[in-house]
This record gives structure tokens, sequence and C-alpha cells, in this order.
């Protein structure tokens, strides 16, 4: 088979699932573009005619070059149609560079209807689960059970789509392997190979570094193969993640534009618009790419209602957006099983436990200098600080050392696979979260779901969680003594720390699987969400 035949092969199969998909009747080639053009008509200029060219360049470009549109592609695929009518639309279509491209070869899959998609992108491309990926990861494990069929997807620069995971990315999705402590002593054959390289290729000539340049491209281009990509049209899709990406980005907003998909994005919190001085500048950057996407998405589901009361400002003040999307508030899962053993035995000192990935909007730094504080006024206790490396976290390690070098009684254990973390839980009496702001908080749940006292702030959705929960004790979390205060407490009274055990071993929260389906159903449009908070 020559490659024209080839690609007119590709293009009549790729036409067909688009045929199928949108309602039109089987054809390729010209008069697929006629029917393309005929059942989205355009007779005027304005927002109706650019709507219809995103939406003929969509399915166009995807039949004949098996990738989305580029951005103002479809102003292109306009001008041509202009200068001589469908028979010049579809020989600027055949005779694009991108006709002979690899991309040109692949498969569109098309998915169920109804079935929910899944972009999980970045979290298929890390292995830590903190966060929003500790979110994703949840949804990817409780989705095969939840909805048959559903589908995870990540967005592919070089092929320019979504492409399904495969069987291993979804497995590490779903649980990534355990991460490796890096060696603090650098591999130095490693660093003496490349030196030697660079060394070499110091004395080249400009032909020569051009030349090779050249053959490792013409390498990468051979070793390309052509991705599958998903047909989105009519499914509902779900964004449970930021997206940092440009290209990216703009798919997703071509999506919302160019089809009848619904589309429903997660959001988490506003507390980089609230509490810009918290966050590093490239966080900003991603979070505003993915708040911009409030003008295109048909849906939002808050995960707590001081976040729902949060986002109903932010739509307050955003331009061109009428109506407003639907919003609902699902909160978080928590799957910790039933309540363990008292973390305190007899004999032992107890231990409390202080989870999150260290940076200043966790507040570890007060909560070191209260566990100190606490320590030297006689209490008795291991303070037991759980998490991963994150933005300027030098000056806790600092504290931390020092207080380590003073004869306070503090560990620090990063890199915790879930197992582990749940096996801290058990051996905790109590634990510590409090965090300057948070959208949910989801520490506290999974210390209250097993069963443990929670030392939190008094405010936003954290005494929104304690509220519904019980189990926990309130604190100011910028006054350090009161913080100290309220841990001296906690390990000296028994009967307190006794009464918030037991409230926490009573506690109520939806399961993983219970969110992973109000989430789903919310996103195909079955469900209005949640109306007031869940009763204790």
């Amino acid at each position: 088979m020559s490659r024209q035949e080839h690609f007119a092969w590709s293009v009549a199969r790729r036409c067909k699932t688009i045929c199928t998909a949108v309602g039109l009747v089987r054809s390729t080639g010209i008069d697929f573009v006629q029917q393309v053009v005929d059942a989205f008509p355009t007779d005027a200029e304005g927002p109706a005619s650019e709507r219809a060219w995103r939406q003929r360049a969509y399915l166009l470009i995807q039949a004949f070059h098996g990738r989305l549109p580029a951005h103002q592609e479809d102003a292109a695929l306009r001008a041509c149609f202009g200068r001589g009518s469908v028979a010049a639309l579809h020989e600027a279509l055949v005779t694009h560079p991108d006709a002979a491209a690899p991309q040109a070869a692949a498969e569109l899959v098309k998915v169920a209807a109804g079935v929910p998609i899944l972009d999980v992108t970045y979290t298929a491309q890390v292995d830590f689960t903190s966060g929003i990926q500790r979110v994703v990861r949840s949804l990817a494990q409780h989705l095969p059970e939840v909805v048959p069929g559903a589908l995870l997807v990540r967005w592919d620069d070089r092929s320019r789509g979504f492409v399904p995971l495969v069987a291993e990315e979804v497995a590490t999705v779903r649980s990534p392997p355990p991460r490796p402590i890096p060696s603090p002593v650098p591999d130095a054959s490693v660093a003496a190979r490349a030196w030697r390289a660079l060394a070499r290729a110091a004395d080249w000539p400009r032909w020569r570094i051009e030349r090779t340049i050249r053959r490792h491209r013409r390498r990468a281009e051979e070793r390309r193969l052509c991705q599958p990509t998903v047909f989105l049209w009519r499914e509902p899709l779900v964004l449970p993640e930021l997206i940092g990406g440009t290209l990216h980005l703009e798919a997703v907003r071509l999506v919302t534009e160019a089809t009848p998909v619904r589309t429903t994005l997660v959001f988490y919190d506003a507390l980089p618009v609230r509490r810009a001085e918290l966050f590093a500048a490239h966080t900003h950057s991603v979070y505003l790419r993915t708040l911009s996407l409030l003008r295109h998405v048909e849906a939002v589901s808050c995960i707590s209602h001081a976040v729902r009361k949060n986002l109903e400002s932010l739509l307050d003040v955003l331009p061109d957006r009428w109506p407003p999307p639907r919003i609902a508030v699902h909160h978080l899962g928590a799957d910790f099983g039933t309540c363990g053993s008292t973390g305190s035995v007899a004999g032992e000192r107890p231990i409390v436990l202080c989870v999150g990935t260290i940076e200043p909007r966790k507040n570890q730094r007060r909560i070191l200098r209260a566990m100190v504080k606490a320590q030297a006024a006689g209490a008795d206790f291991l303070g037991l600080f759980v998490g991963n490396a994150g933005w300027l976290d030098g000056p806790f390690r600092q504290e931390f050392a020092a207080a380590v070098a003073g004869g306070h009684r503090l560990a620090l254990q990063e890199c915790v696979a879930d197992d582990e973390l749940h096996a801290l839980y058990a051996q905790a009496a109590f634990t510590v979260y409090c965090s300057l702001d948070e959208g949910l908080g989801l520490p506290i749940i999974e210390s209250v779901r097993r069963g443990r006292p929670c030392l939190t702030s008094d405010r936003g959705s954290m005494r929104e969680v304690a509220d519904i929960t019980g189990g926990c004790l309130l604190v100011d979390p910028e006054n350090t003594a009161a913080i100290a205060a309220a841990i001296g407490r906690l390990v000296s009274d028994p009967r307190l720390l006794g009464r918030l055990t037991r409230e926490a071993a009573a506690a109520t929260w939806p399961s993983w699987r219970e969110y992973t389906r109000e989430l789903l159903d919310f996103a195909r449009g079955a469900a209005a969400g949640i109306a007031a908070p869940r009763a204790a």
C-alpha cells in the first residue's frame, strides 16, 4: 500500500468514526467535507459564524490529520473555503504537511455514549500522592466499579490529542511505585561521561554539530509512533487536575466551545487568589490558566461549602460568562476502614502526628515551635512530621534540625506510602493539622476516620469539616502559644482525649467510592449535588 493509499484508508476510518458519533451519513473525502459544511451552516458574521467554523475545523482536522486543530487553524480553513468553497477546503486538507505526518495514520477512539472521561494528564506523569494527586488516584481506583467502561486519558502535545492510558499507565495512576530516596552523592561515572562528551563536541566544526542534531532529530521522528486519540463529542469530560500546558489548555477550551461535551471542573480552592503570598510564582500561573476555564465549562464541583462561597465571589467579577456554570458541593472521600487500637499504649510515649506537604501554607513552622514549647512545659510525646518537600521548606528544616539538636523529641518522615501512612495514623494518639487555609483539609478527615482526634484550625473549610465529623479541637493557627497549650491539654488530659476519640470513632463520612459516584452523576447531569453540609 502506497503512502497516499494508506492516508486515504486512514481518513476513511476516521470519517466513519466521526459520522457515527455526530450523526452524519457515512462518507469520506470531499463528500465528508461537504457534509460537515452543511451540518454547521453559517450565513452571517459574528460569534455564531466563529463557532460554526470552530466546529468544522474540529471535525475536519481530526478526520484528515488525526489530531485536534491548532490555534487559529479554523481561520485558515475559513480563508480556503472563501477562495474556492468545498473543493478548495478539501484540497487544503489533503495537501497540508500534516497529511504526510505519522499522526495522519492514527486511529480515532470513540467512547460509548454517556461514558465519563477523566483527564489525568499530570498524575499520569508523577509518582507522588499528595493533594490533588491523592484525589485523582482515588477516583481512578474506584472508577471501574462505579462506571464500567469509563476512560482515563492524558493530553499528548506530540500527537495533539487526548490519548487513552494503556494498562501500565492506568496501574501507575491508581497505585504509583514507591519513590526511591535520592542519593546525596551523584554518580561520578555518569558525570564523567557527560563531561567527556561535551569536551569532544566543543572542538567540532559548525557543520558537524548541525549534522549531528539533524541525525538525532531524524531518528527521533522515525521512532515516533502515531497515537490513537479519543474523539470527544457528547461524553461527560471531568477535569480533576490543574492544567498548566498551553496546548493542553487550548484543547480543553476548544472541546468546550466546539462540541456538546459536558465538561465538569473539580474546584479545590481559590487560595492562590486569596492568599497569593503562600504560593510560588509558577503555581499562580498554572492556577490562573485553570481558572480561565470557568468561562467555558458547564459544571463545577467544589470540595467544600467554603470553597463554593469563594468560587461564587470569583464568578461575580469574571467577565463574559453567562449563564454561570452549574455548581455543586461534593466532599472528598475517605477510606481508612474502622478505628484501630488506641495509639498511646501504656508505658509508651504518645505520638503526635502532623501530615502534610512541608510548605508555608501548612504552617509546620508554628506547629514545630508549639511542639517544642509544649515539651519544654513538660508534655511528654514524640512529634512526628510526615510530608514531602514543598515550596520554601528550607526554613522549617533548619528549625527542625536545631530543635532535634536541642534534645526535643521530634521526627520527620518523607516519601511515605499509603499503607505506611495508615499505620502511622493507627499508632498516633492524635494529629495536628493547623493549616493557614485549605480547600477542605483531607488529613483531618483521614485522622477522624481512623479514630484519631485532630487539633485543627478554627477557620474556613477546616471548621466546616470539624463541625460535621466531631472529634476535633479548634485553635487559632496563627497563635503558637494557643497551639502549644492545646497540644499540652490533649497529651495530659485523658478525659478530653478520650471524649474526642469516641467522637472520632463515631464520625461518618462518604467513602471514595461514594464521592466518585456523586461526582460522575453530577458530571452526567443526573444529580444536583449537595445542598447542605452532612450531619455527623
